[in-house]
């Protein structure tokens, strides 16, 4: 789940003699956190590396230099006080270690007590954080979690994109449109409907109270105006048709005022798509590899002669090396290397201090560049959304990627010569990764 103001946080528990350092949160004035034992941590800087954040956070609450901390986890965690409020949203990157120096200090948050770990489980802590301990007993490896909550409600849990927790409320409400269901029944009456596909964020469980829906029609002939209109009578507020800005799609918002953006697919055409990418190994100058990752998450409705699913077995192969070679010899090219290349581009326009050309050129840099680190990573691309979170989650990546993308997107529009500097280092970084 995503939103423009979701926080990055570090959480760390320090581990000494089988306990764990806790802090009593009772303190602070309107805190979520209020009376909850946690650990520590907390906001990270601008600029600041997230190993950073956590050594700082604990010098400051603690007064202890920590030496050893260890990223073991990232959660995503999602909060509303009440079902229809707005919605606060934190990624949490977990650390736990042992060796530290220094004396401990009086915190301005709450008490400081080292817990045994055979009695954290009775404390008061969040629903939620009884499962990550679970995890952090067990699990040598990185692992991932998002938590949601309404109220101290837990209603939703995942370990590693698997659900673990459902429960009554926002999650049931949200994915229960009753207009979303009669819709499904009567397209499933159209003879022209090979299938029909559930994507975006309702298909993979990280939906929030503002998702759309993303619905995905494969078609063996056209499906008629006429006929799509006696769908979708008495089930809209309003409806487009026909809009082709990208794919060709009918855009409506159904009486329940949840949005639904419902695209046309020719399911033989994009069989050719994805063969042109997978099977021959061409490379786009961005978003390469969306359309494979559409179809891979994809959650199927109906599929009348089974051929989506048929799809789904036959790309589900490996990332082909071939793609990958020919999506770094063409990124290298756009980039930084061929002429002409983004970033030349991009800091031409910021020397003239042409906004449009600048706008325009970094949102090409960022797309290619994030091609580029999937393709790395023989990661499917998951889209334009969450990709500065999706990248994170990447083994092989440059040096402080997310430090210098975030400088170089603040500096844009208010210090050009520091943004230049800013686009020389992520020329420097990823051509070192390039070359090892």
């Amino acid at each position: 789940m995503y939103t423009e103001s979701m926080l990055n946080t570090t959480l760390g528990y320090i581990e000494k003699d089988g306990k764990y350092l806790m802090l009593h949160r009772t303190k602070k004035k309107n805190d979520i956190n209020h009376e909850k034992w946690i650990g520590i941590g907390g906001k990270m800087e601008t600029g600041e590396s997230v190993l950073s954040c956590m050594q700082r956070e604990c010098k400051e609450e603690t007064g202890y230099d920590w030496h050893d901390p260890k990223l073991r986890a990232i959660i995503t965690f999602n909060f509303q006080k009440k079902e229809n409020d707005p919605l606060f949203s934190e990624l949490m990157f977990l650390f736990t270690g042992h060796e530290i120096s220094g004396q401990q200090k009086e915190c301005d948050e709450g008490e400081l007590v080292w817990i045994p770990k055979e009695e954290i489980a009775n404390l008061p802590l969040w629903e939620g954080d009884h499962l990550f301990f679970e995890q952090l007993e067990k699990d040598q490896e990185l692992f991932y979690m998002r938590l949601d909550y309404i109220g101290d409600r837990l209603i939703f849990a995942s370990y590693n994109e698997k659900t673990i927790l459902k429960k009554e409320g926002k999650e049931k409400n949200m994915n229960e449109s009753q207009q979303f269901i009669q819709l499904i029944e009567r397209l499933i009456e159209c003879d022209p409907i090979e299938a029909i596909g559930l994507g975006g964020s309702r298909a993979t469980n990280l939906a929030d109270a503002h998702s759309d829906y993303d619905l995905y029609i494969y078609l063996n002939q056209d499906l008629p105006l006429a006929e799509r209109e006696q769908v979708f009578e008495g089930l809209f507020q309003i409806i487009e048709y026909d809009n082709q800005f990208w794919e060709r799609e009918d855009d409506g918002i159904f009486l329940d005022g949840i949005p639904i953006d419902i695209l046309y697919r020719n399911i033989e055409d994009f069989d050719k798509a994805l063969e042109t990418t997978l099977l021959y190994h061409q490379a786009q100058n961005a978003y390469t590899t969306c359309l494979w990752n559409n179809l891979k998450n994809t959650k199927i409705l109906f599929d009348r002669h089974g051929k989506l699913k048929k799809l789904q077995t036959k790309y589900n192969i490996s990332y082909p090396i071939q793609l990958k070679e020919n999506i770094i010899q063409r990124h290298r090219a756009l980039l930084f290397d061929g002429l002409p290349n983004y970033a030349d581009q991009l800091k031409k326009a910021l020397l003239r201090n042409d906004m449009p050309a600048i706008n325009h050129r970094a949102a090409a840099f960022a797309e290619t560049y994030f091609d580029l680190l999937f393709a790395l990573n023989e990661t499917s691309h998951p889209g334009e959304k969450r990709m500065m979170n999706e990248t994170q989650k990447l083994e092989n990546v440059p040096e402080h990627f997310v430090e210098d993308l975030t400088s170089l997107f603040q500096h844009l529009f208010i210090d050009p010569n520091q943004a230049i500097k800013d686009l020389e280092q992520l020329k420097t970084q990823m051509k070192k990764l390039l070359n090892e």
